[in-house]
């Protein structure tokens, strides 16, 4: 019996170690998360930037919105603090920034109505300028932080 309960609190321990291990997400992982929902993949209907952009039509589907802002709240909330842990406070400051303005526009879509979509946008859309600054090409193909 007593071999029994120490296999099973073993399997336990195991279980929550594999669990908390693979909780933690870099960078990489929650940007390549970002960008379906903000420039579309495979024909997917954005949320912002490419294609066919849900925020740019007269009547875009409000519970999509809701739906994508909401994701990308809590994706740059994410990203906001591996910045912080990489001490590069500008790009913290700027996910943060963006995680408000994406949580305001989830707001106002769950609510029914946008107030000022292209407010929102550019707001939100601010990846290009981090991007220019604190990415650069990595040899193997993707990419990675400039050293700063």
């Amino acid at each position: 019996m007593r071999k029994v309960s120490m296999f099973i609190a073993g399997c336990f321990v195991f279980a929550m170690a594999i669990s908390m291990f693979g909780q933690a997400r870099n960078l990489d992982t929650i940007m390549k998360e970002i960008g379906p929902l903000w420039q579309g993949a495979a024909g997917a209907p954005a949320l912002g930037s490419r294609g066919t952009a849900i925020l740019d039509s007269a009547t875009p589907d409000l519970a999509k919105v809701a739906t994508d802002a909401g994701k990308l709240q809590g994706l740059f909330t994410e990203a906001a603090a591996e910045f912080t842990k990489l001490n590069l406070a500008e790009p913290a400051k700027m996910s943060t920034d963006i995680a408000a303005a994406a949580g305001d526009l989830a707001k106002q879509a769950k609510a029914g109505k946008l107030t000022d979509a292209k407010a929102s946008k550019a707001a939100i859309g601010q990846c290009g300028a981090c991007h220019m600054k604190y990415r650069e090409a990595d040899p193997a193909g993707g990419f990675k932080l400039k050293a700063q």
